[in-house]
């Protein structure tokens, strides 16, 4: 294994806890939203959770009274690259790694 497949691998262990207390009706609603995407109650409430983050970031962006653009953001890895992509982020021409949205398409999301 490369070294830097190494230290891409080891950045996605999962060290950290995030403890919450819900409901048993919550609890049995996040059980069965993750058994019908077929995933693990854990990986649906950190992909949930995650989605959520980068809209409150998004979001806050776009309301900025700061002029701004885009939003231009930095890949750590060829995953995290294919990422924004898919989420419509743009490379820029001169550094592949560093990526862009235009504010405008970010704030038709919000709309």
């Amino acid at each position: 294994m490369t070294e830097a497949a190494k230290r891409s691998r080891s950045a996605r262990v999962r060290s950290e806890r995030l403890e919450t207390r819900v409901t048993a009706d919550q609890k049995r609603l996040i059980e069965y939203a993750a058994a019908l995407q077929g995933r693990s109650m854990t990986d649906f409430v950190l992909s949930s959770l995650q989605d959520a983050a980068r809209r409150a970031a998004l979001y806050r962006a776009v309301r900025s009274e700061i002029a701004s653009f885009a939003v231009i953001v930095d890949a750590k890895d060829e995953s995290a690259k294919r990422f924004y992509e898919r989420e419509s982020f743009l490379p820029l021409p001169d550094q592949p790694m560093k990526l862009f949205r235009p504010l405008a398409d970010i704030e038709a999301l919000f709309k």
